[in-house]
């Protein structure tokens, strides 16, 4: 039997976060007014596990209305919608045990501390998390999904599924980090983690290789997951996508029982971090009282389902889906673990993240895998990977990228011999042309038409004078010509670039481009975007407490407390 009913008239309830539709929490029959009302034209169907399946074993799907997944996805059908079905590969705090099955839930999630992982729903309910390591959540899972693909074509649904995976970003000031919803360190995951060393041989005894065999184990399992989603679900499965839940970070427990849980400051920086860190924010966990009008508007604005479509580029071809606005990131940091954690320098001891903070604000991304570089990355986007933690694999990837005309920065400071040898062995073989610069450090450009290929050695670098490094990222990026307009005035003021390829009335533009802009403070904020002959001020929209005056080319926005607007650019290449 599947979870109790209730008829819910919350529109906050039934729609939680952007695009999100919560099937459970309704009546079948009232499925197709609620949709109605919605002027979304993606819904984002979050499909409840334990809800189906609440013993482990026999999965309903249509057998009760509102379990008729098949109806729901012709509802939106029949009212011109596309929908998407996400498929949890991770616990999930809008979950009661994070999604698993109630007879199957017997270990609970333990992080680092030895405290059970325990976040408060939407609906102020504390939810605890089940090891997905468990042996029997796996098993069960894995019936589930292949009870899943079975409905879908005895019901001939041809509806797409996507993976999601979750996490959240814990409060630690500024420099915040991201807590993946995989952490575990219950007795499920230990017993696994010694079946694993057994097999593959003990690690060194030091602190960083037992973190590593640790991180390489729980990525396997999760591979496992991915996996099982991919050979149950086939074509209909078009690859995981990562979200950050606001108000979801192990520390936001305690928070929300405290009124000051509704700052904008914190979810606002929150969102701008999400982009920044290749996941998308979502709202799902937010109370009513942390949803001002500005901040909800702000994260509208920039989570689309444009923004959606544009982060499974990688997985359809480019004819099924032509998404609008997504984000415009020059510059993709490579930042994946475990390798990334041995040695120095970091791209913050060599200044590059403050630059960029600076010069790039809401034009960049840190991406934590190297597949990200892929052939469907953005083309004009620079990316930078460090070379100690390559091996033979990736270096080839790289080089193939290169060839294919994407651009990379390089640091080659305790990279692998051979792979340094193979590195200028490929540059030799194909007669590559190599300019030196120098700026604090000996540079090498490579170049191959428009691709470009930057090297250099990061440990010159640390050490020097803030002002230093600046120059030398200023010196290096400007060889990549990537136009940007200036912000400038009052600090404080969240920012987010997004383009669009031109429609037919503005074919005398490269490309369009829009700001995003959202004052989360108590305080009036006045910035302004200086002229630029490149581009071109066509509009703004979506104001909220906000005032544009366009003048000399250039634009003045005063934002009131709350207050956000998008700014669209035409700009000439």
């Amino acid at each position: 039997m599947p979870l109790a009913i209730f008829e819910a008239s919350d529109r906050q309830a039934l729609f939680p976060s952007e695009q999100w539709f919560y099937y459970w929490k309704s009546s079948a029959g009232l499925w197709e007014s609620q949709l109605s009302q919605s002027t979304d034209p993606l819904v984002c169907v979050p499909i409840h596990w334990a809800f189906h399946c609440e013993d482990g074993e026999f999965a309903d799907f249509g057998y009760s209305p509102e379990t008729d997944l098949a109806r729901l996805a012709s509802l939106c059908e029949s009212l011109d919608k596309d929908i998407l079905f996400f498929l949890p590969l991770t616990p999930l705090p809008i979950f009661p045990a994070g999604g698993a099955p109630p007879l199957v839930a017997k270990v609970p999630a333990i992080d680092l501390n030895g405290m059970a992982h325990a976040y408060m729903d939407l609906d102020g309910k504390v939810n605890c998390f089940t090891s997905f390591f468990d042996q029997r959540v796996f098993e069960s899972f894995r019936r589930y999904v292949f009870g899943l693909e079975d409905y879908f074509q005895r019901e001939n649904v041809s509806a797409s599924v996507v993976g999601l995976v979750g996490g959240g970003l814990e409060d630690n000031g500024e420099e915040r980090s991201f807590m993946d919803y995989w952490e575990d360190s219950s007795k499920a995951f230990k017993r696994g983690l010694h079946r694993f060393i057994r097999q593959n041989g003990a690690p060194e005894s030091s602190r960083e290789r037992e973190e590593e065999t640790k991180h390489l184990y729980g990525q396997m399992i999760r591979d496992l997951y991915l996996e099982t989603a991919k050979e149950a679900l086939e074509d209909r499965f078009l690859g995981p996508l990562e979200f950050s839940f606001l108000g979801g970070a192990p520390g936001d427990l305690l928070l929300r029982a405290d009124s000051s849980f509704g700052d904008s400051v914190s979810h606002a920086r929150n969102i701008t971090l999400s982009l920044l860190h290749d996941r998308i924010p979502s709202a799902a966990l937010l109370p009513s009282h942390s949803r001002s009008p500005g901040l909800m508007g702000f994260l509208s604005l920039v989570v689309t389902p444009d923004l959606i479509k544009s982060r499974l580029r990688e997985f359809v071809s480019e004819d099924e889906w032509v998404s609008e606005y997504e984000t415009l990131d020059f510059f993709i940091l490579c930042e994946h673990w475990p390798r990334y954690s041995k040695g120095r320098p970091s791209w913050d001891d060599i200044g590059l993240k403050e630059y960029l903070k600076k010069s790039y604000p809401g034009q960049y991304r840190i991406v934590h895998s190297p597949d990200k570089m892929g052939k469907k990355a953005p083309r004009e986007s620079v990316h930078y990977l460090f070379g100690r933690t390559m091996d033979k694999a990736l270096m080839n990837e790289m080089l193939g990228a290169f060839l294919e005309g994407l651009s990379f920065v390089l640091d080659t400071s305790g990279m692998d011999k051979e792979l340094l040898r193979r590195l200028e062995g490929f540059i030799l073989e194909n007669s590559l042309e190599v300019e030196f610069i120098r700026c604090h450090t000996q540079v090498r450009r490579v170049s191959l038409g428009t691709a470009m290929m930057i090297l250099f050695d990061g440990n010159r670098l640390c050490g020097l004078k803030e002002s230093m490094l600046e120059t030398f990222w200023d010196k290096l990026t400007s060889v990549f010509e990537c136009p940007r307009q200036n912000l400038q005035g009052d600090g404080g003021v969240e920012v987010v670039w997004m383009k669009r390829m031109p429609v037919q009335t503005e074919l005398n533009f490269e490309e369009i481009r829009r700001i995003v802009l959202y004052n989360p403070s108590l305080r009036e904020k006045r910035v302004a975007l200086a002229p630029h002959k490149k581009f071109r001020f066509l509009k703004y929209t979506r104001d909220y407490q906000a005032t544009v005056t366009s003048i000399s080319g250039g634009v003045d926005i005063e934002l009131g407390a709350d207050g956000h607007v998008a700014l669209d650019f035409g700009f000439v290449g």
